[in-house]
């Protein structure tokens, strides 16, 4: 099973929210507009404002998961090369 970026989820978590993207951007100290452009797809936000965009919404980023020790394995092996 094939998780979505984070930044997907939060995009999608935005939308589920009884508050306005001006509200929500507001309270995460992010400009209206660009809030806007990302949830467009049409730009990103900095980790910190990912955070406070998180802490507004009342969820939590979670870490990454680990790739596959194949997939690094790979990496490595055309790193080396390189």
């Amino acid at each position: 099973m094939k998780t979505k970026p984070i930044t997907d989820q939060l995009r999608q978590f935005v939308l589920t929210v009884d508050q306005s993207q001006r509200q929500l951007a507001i309270a995460a100290e992010i400009d209206p507009a660009l809030l806007c452009r990302f949830l467009k797809g049409t730009s990103q936000l900095s980790s910190g404002s990912l955070d406070r965009l998180a802490e507004v919404l009342g969820v939590q980023l979670v870490a990454i998961q680990p790739i596959a020790k194949t997939t690094s394995k790979k990496v490595a092996q055309k790193r080396r090369k390189e």
